[in-house]
């Protein structure tokens, strides 16, 4: 007998009893981590609570409706994946989890991505060591305030849903290092972000930013406070300028500004000293003729797109020219013609 297991694996294993298989599980006392993720379950034995020693327990890409109420003394889980798999292609489908869930104080990782929950649980704020959720693709329609009393989170992601405001008291999550955001591309324009609290500058940690698929015209003048940034994601927006001290995010390392309204980049952008990926694609009234004179100094990108804009041969030779080691990508821009021997 494998009495000191202490991981087990049994994804994609559809045709187990899995009434049986845990019922043999309780002789392990040992087990900490349980994988029987994308096994077509439809129910899930009320034995799993018994396995009281699990720290990490993975249930996706099945077709799970609700959990049994017995799931509430699995008081040790410290990762719980109740989400899609590993494709996107199989979920459960839970519209509510058990009266007790709260129980689960000592979770870090929580995944309810394509779950049918409607609104993100109560039970979030009572989980002192919560550091990440995700909840993409749960027809979210607000950023509700059960998820205020989660302070420890480092990572949020609220992906693909139909939130329209993000609240003021975002601002209080000083330890979060990735928000995710993005709108859904196919949703009406009243399911999506208009516009940027200034509460969000007092983000301190953050590393990561993603608003893709809104509908935000500008960034309120307190991002620039968000020095730690090394990743930011506009891209399908409406943002027509940048603030003047925009190049004061030092760390800044990819900007995705693709499909927006900008119509120039602001002063001193080449003091982006760390910036390595850059797109500006189909920004259609952007002045790339301006905006040129400050990329052709960033000679550390490694990759420009500047497709589908407006721009004359001569400018875009510039830039070829000044850029040697940069991968310029420049589709839709006829008749131009590559410098040589680059």
């Amino acid at each position: 007998k494998m009495t000191a297991l202490e991981s087990l694996i049994l994804r994609n294993n559809p045709q187990l009893n899995y009434e049986k298989v845990i019922d043999e599980l309780l002789q392990i006392t040992t087990l900490k981590s349980l994988d029987i993720s994308s096994n077509e379950l439809k129910n899930l034995p009320a034995l799993i609570g018994n396995l009281k020693s699990l720290e990490h327990l993975n249930l996706s890409g099945n077709l799970l409706t609700e959990l049994p109420k017995s799931f509430s003394l699995l008081t040790a889980l410290k990762e719980l994946n109740l989400g899609t798999d590993a494709v996107g292609q199989r979920a459960n489908h839970l519209h509510e989890l058990p009266r007790d869930f709260s129980q689960l104080v000592n979770l870090e990782i929580l995944n309810l991505s394509r779950d049918s929950l409607g609104k993100i649980p109560d039970a979030v704020a009572m989980m002192p060591n919560l550091r990440e959720l995700n909840m993409t693709f749960c027809n979210l329609l607000s950023i509700s305030e059960s998820l205020r009393g989660a302070t420890s989170l480092e990572v949020l992601i609220l992906d693909h849903n139909k939130i329209s405001r993000i609240p003021d008291w975002i601002g209080e999550f000083t330890n979060l290092k990735v928000l995710h955001l993005d709108g859904d591309f196919f949703t009406s324009h009243l399911y999506k972000i208009p516009v940027l609290p200034a509460s969000l500058g007092n983000l301190k940690n953050l590393e990561v930013l993603s608003l893709q698929d809104q509908v935000i015209p500008g960034l309120p003048v307190a991002f620039s406070k968000l020095k730690k940034l090394r990743v930011l994601d506009l891209r399908d927006n409406l943002i027509s300028d940048l603030p003047d001290d925009f190049s004061s995010l030092h760390n800044l390392e990819l900007l995705n500004l693709k499909a927006n309204e900008l119509r120039t980049i602001p002063p001193d952008f080449s003091a982006l000293k760390k910036l390595k990926t850059l797109n500006i694609a189909y920004n259609r009234v952007l002045d790339i003729a301006s905006a040129a004179s400050e990329i052709r100094k960033m000679t550390w990108l490694q990759t420009l797109d500047i497709s589908f804009n407006k721009i004359t041969p001569q400018t875009y030779r510039e830039l070829q020219k000044a850029l040697p080691e940069t991968k310029i990508l420049a589709k839709g821009l006829n008749n131009l013609v590559p410098i040589e021997n680059r």
